[in-house]
């Protein structure tokens, strides 16, 4: 059923949120099940049920005692009636109790998925390694590649394709120095400096495996560490602050 209006439109994104929150947070700890198209939607469609429900209910018992949202009984017995002199209680009560479903879908996620460590990118491995992991402080990406062939490259990361094929996948090492090891040559006396050229580029399907080191501007070693929820982050970044700048807030007051 398509809906005909934007607010059938609105209520049936209200229904499916938190399946959908639910499920991409699911799938960030375990693999994607292989399914036909109507077991996820049901699969979507039933968990979001749950969770509305459950949202639905805790609401109800809120309404109850808090004036600013709607009185159930009377909003159930004439809606058509009450809703043009309540729509704003209305409109309260149906945000708060979309935004608690999808709080219930996270927390229940939260609770089943707490012994799975490590998360599932949906997406390239090569961008979580290159881009995301990246720690603040750096200022290169540098790389070892080595080739099927035994070809050894080294040099700091130019750019990569995000592609997931290893026909169309690339990545290019460039500025200065690009060292190269040619096959069975000496590890020690057989890096050759590439001096002529800005940069190398390699295709995935030509490449055994690749070693990542990212690095500050004083070439110093950094580890990349896991990536804080944004409220923690907010929160980190509020505190830095506030113990940077002690004279301004006071002087504030």
């Amino acid at each position: 059923m398509i809906p005909d209006s934007a607010a059938a439109l609105l209520a049936l994104l209200g229904l499916v949120a938190p399946g959908l929150v639910y499920q991409a947070r699911r799938e960030r700890r375990r693999p994607p099940s292989v399914e036909s198209a109507f077991r996820e939607a049901s699969r979507v469609a039933l968990t979001s049920l749950l969770f509305t429900v459950a949202a639905t209910t805790v609401m109800v018992v809120v309404a109850s005692a808090w004036p600013a949202l709607p009185e159930i009984s009377t909003w159930l017995r004439d809606p058509g009636a009450y809703l043009p002199d309540n729509y704003a209680k209305v409109g309260l009560f149906l945000l708060l109790e979309l935004v608690l479903a999808c709080c219930l879908a996270i927390l229940f996620e939260a609770g089943t998925g707490r012994g799975l460590r490590g998360n599932i990118l949906a997406g390239s491995l090569w961008y979580g390694v290159l881009r995301r992991d990246v720690p603040a402080a750096a200022t290169r990406v540098w790389l070892w590649i080595v080739t099927k062939d035994g070809t050894e490259l080294k040099g700091g990361l130019r750019g990569y394709t995000p592609g997931e094929s290893d026909d169309v996948q690339e990545i290019s090492i460039g500025g200065s120095p690009i060292r190269r090891l040619r096959p069975k040559a000496n590890p020690a006396t057989g890096w050759e400096t590439l001096d002529a050229w800005d940069s190398v580029v390699v295709s995935a399907a030509e490449i055994k495996y690749f070693l990542v080191v990212y690095l500050d501007a004083e070439g110093n070693l950094l580890r990349a560490e896991p990536k804080a929820a944004w409220w923690k982050r907010a929160g980190t970044s509020v505190r830095d602050y506030l113990g940077r700048r002690p004279s301004r807030i006071r002087a504030s007051r």
